[in-house]
């Protein structure tokens, strides 16, 4: 060190300086600052100082060799980090307590009750909507009715007419029952369903004979039935059958409630069970048919 270096760090011991480029550790050729001529020689003749109070923002301090300054220095730089002061315009002193959650609460409200009108406001307005297309649905439905009751009265069809007087009165409690198709879809219209009807019928009663008529031989044996001529016993019984019924037939309600009562009292409470073909129901023109499985597949 030269006499000129002693020099220096006294000047920095005795002003509270701090010298830079002794501080932060890198290359030799990154801390050299003079070159000779000759490119031989290399010194670090250049320095930067910064005060012990501002230590802290000295970050980095190092010769940049490309600079092109037009001497035989190198530009030696420093990468500093400043803390600004902040400058408070306003009064210093007690500032004043918001009550910033009743506040967001009372905002929310006023905004809540803001949505809320215009919440209502617009279910009333699609109400209103809803109550006319409602109204105008079923004065389209009732006048509907009325055209199938006058049209079924014109056919004479007493059954459709009572059912539509009946719908008509809100007293009406049988519900369509729905029919499926061949492939399980639901026929929802009327007129569907009277088709549907009609293909069943027509597949299941207009069939062809079969080809071939099944092959059903004769018994070989015959069966064990007396066909002797009926003894007087049996034919005693049959007549007295015959008689009994003429005589059903021949009496009045009186009567027969006589003999019912007569009856009763010979078998001791218990009257037979008799059926007679007036007391039989008028079975003539009606059919059942039955279905198996969903009644709504036909």
């Amino acid at each position: 060190m030269s006499e000129h270096g002693e020099k220096f760090i006294d000047i920095c011991a005795l002003n509270k300086l701090v010298i830079g480029g002794s501080i932060f550790p890198h290359k030799e050729i990154h801390k050299a600052t003079w070159v000779s001529p000759d490119h031989i020689t290399e010194n670090q003749i250049d320095h930067i100082c910064i005060s012990k109070k501002f230590r802290r923002s000295l970050q980095d301090v190092r010769a940049k060799r490309g600079a092109d300054e037009a001497s035989d220095h190198h530009l030696l730089t420093a990468r500093l980090k400043l803390k600004l002061k902040k400058n408070r315009t306003e009064a210093t002193g007690n500032r004043q307590k918001y009550k910033i959650k009743v506040r967001k609460g009372k905002k929310a409200a006023v905004a809540n009750s803001h949505t809320r009108a215009k919440a209502q406001e617009e279910y009333t307005d699609a109400k209103g909507v809803v109550r006319k297309s409602i109204k105008a649905e079923k004065l389209k439905y009732i006048s509907s009715l009325a055209e199938e009751a006058e049209e079924a009265a014109g056919n004479g069809n007493m059954m459709q007419l009572y059912d539509t007087t009946r719908k008509m009165s809100g007293k009406y409690s049988k519900p369509p029952r729905p029919l499926k198709d061949k492939e399980g879809n639901t026929i929802v219209t009327k007129e569907g369903q009277l088709n549907r009807w009609a293909e069943h019928f027509e597949e299941l009663l207009n069939r062809f004979p079969p080809p071939n008529p099944p092959d059903i031989r004769p018994e070989e044996t015959d069966l064990p039935i007396s066909c002797d001529i009926p003894s007087r016993e049996i034919r005693k019984v049959v007549q007295k059958q015959k008689s009994e019924a003429e005589e059903w037939e021949g009496l009045s309600p009186a009567d027969d409630e006589a003999v019912h009562l007569e009856d009763q009292e010979q078998t001791g409470g218990h009257s037979p069970m008799s059926v007679t073909p007036s007391h039989l129901p008028p079975l003539a023109g009606s059919s059942s048919v039955s279905c198996r499985g969903s009644v709504m597949v036909c």
